[in-house]
């Protein structure tokens, strides 16, 4: 069984990222919730601001009603896309995560699922995660978006 949800990155040396909950409810009683909806990287002088911080920490709520083991993971869809045809890596864009264990930090990778979460058996796990965009000069100013998929398995 997998759940999706959507992550969209904006920005004009700074970010938004948005996701959108579609969530499902099975006979497994499995569910993955996401809040908030919407946080930003602020803009920031790179050499005074080498690592911007999101403006909000992101709460991801999992909750597993059959003794089976699951994971966590995320998918980029690509790089940062600009709006004038510029782009940033997404492997620009990193995350911690607590609780550790089943919390894992990592960095985006494009078209690559990353592992975000693990464990197993039954019971509700809630974590926190930050976000972090790598600031650059490099950077050309204007709108950047592309889409992550969370997907909660249970295995």
């Amino acid at each position: 069984m997998k759940k999706n949800f959507l992550f969209i990155l904006i920005g004009y040396f700074f970010c938004t990222v948005l996701f959108l909950n579609s969530y499902q409810h099975t006979e497994d009683e499995v569910s993955l919730r996401i809040s908030p909806l919407l946080i930003n990287f602020p803009a920031a002088d790179p050499d005074s601001v080498p690592v911007i911080s999101s403006d909000s920490q992101v709460r991801v709520e999992i909750v597993v009603g059959v003794a089976r083991s699951w994971n966590l993971t995320v998918t980029a869809n690509g790089n940062l896309k600009g709006d004038k045809g510029a782009f940033i890596p997404i492997n620009n864009v990193s995350w911690t995560a607590s609780p550790s264990p089943p919390f894992i930090n990592g960095t985006l990778v494009g078209m690559k699922s990353q592992l975000m979460a693990k464990g197993e058996g039954n019971g509700e796990f809630t974590g926190n995660l930050n976000f972090f965009l790598a600031n650059s000069w490099y950077y050309q100013a204007g709108e950047y978006s592309q889409t992550i998929t969370f997907t909660l398995a249970v295995l």
